[in-house]
């Protein structure tokens, strides 16, 4: 997708969010949104980012406890789906099963804590694919763990599935090779958002519910790009 779709989909997505904050703050809940774009010139790679938004998080709130929605700006929440997004628990939250079940893609609710305990995402994975699949895997790794789903029957808006031919996969087998390491050596546990490692290249102007940031993101030794 070219940067206007994006900004477009984006511009839908806070505009919901919005209107649930207000109602959520009345409630005493503080909704933050941390929007966090990747310089140009590099091929995209979701868990970094979405890593990097956790980062955000973890610095605004200090030692207070939170909740963490990572979200694909393409997927709108409807208002039945928005009453998941103030709920966590001991295990992640995945709210997109319906679309695909095996990774957490798509939205998932992890407590601040549980999102630790599986060193989010890997920074190692460039391009479509794969990212959510080992991010399942680094949760589950140890059995007694559960992942929860909304019963409800309730789903997004997907107002990006016309783009979804639009994908880069010329890393896909080298992000293959690193879900098949982290499942085979268990090197999750020393790669993700422990050595998550970036730049904060501008800060765009922020509101009270969104702060919206540029990072150039750092390459591993063993990123084969």
């Amino acid at each position: 997708q070219n940067g206007t779709e994006r900004r477009q989909e984006l511009d839908k997505l806070v505009e919901t969010l919005q209107s649930h904050a207000t109602e959520e703050a009345k409630q005493g809940t503080n909704l933050k949104v941390f929007v966090v774009e990747q310089t140009q010139g590099d091929h995209f790679n979701r868990g970094a980012l979405l890593n990097v938004g956790f980062d955000m998080a973890s610095k605004y709130f200090g030692a207070e406890k939170f909740a963490a929605v990572t979200q694909d700006c393409d997927l709108l929440p409807t208002p039945a789906m928005l009453k998941w997004y103030s709920r966590s628990g001991d295990a992640p939250t995945h709210l997109a099963s319906y679309l695909y079940c095996p990774g957490f893609g798509g939205v998932t609710v992890f407590r601040d804590d549980v999102y630790r305990a599986m060193n989010g995402y890997s920074n190692e994975m460039w391009g479509w694919g794969g990212e959510d699949d080992d991010a399942m895997d680094r949760w589950m790794a140890d059995p007694s763990r559960m992942v929860l789903a909304p019963n409800d029957g309730v789903t997004f808006s997907d107002i990006g599935q016309v783009h979804n031919g639009q994908r880069d996969k010329s890393h896909y087998q080298a992000s293959m090779a690193v879900w098949d390491r982290d499942n085979g050596e268990q090197a999750w546990q020393t790669e993700g958002l422990t050595t998550l490692n970036y730049t904060v290249k501008q800060k765009y102007p922020s509101t009270p519910l969104v702060e919206r940031s540029l990072v150039q993101l750092a390459h591993g030794q063993d990123d084969q790009l």
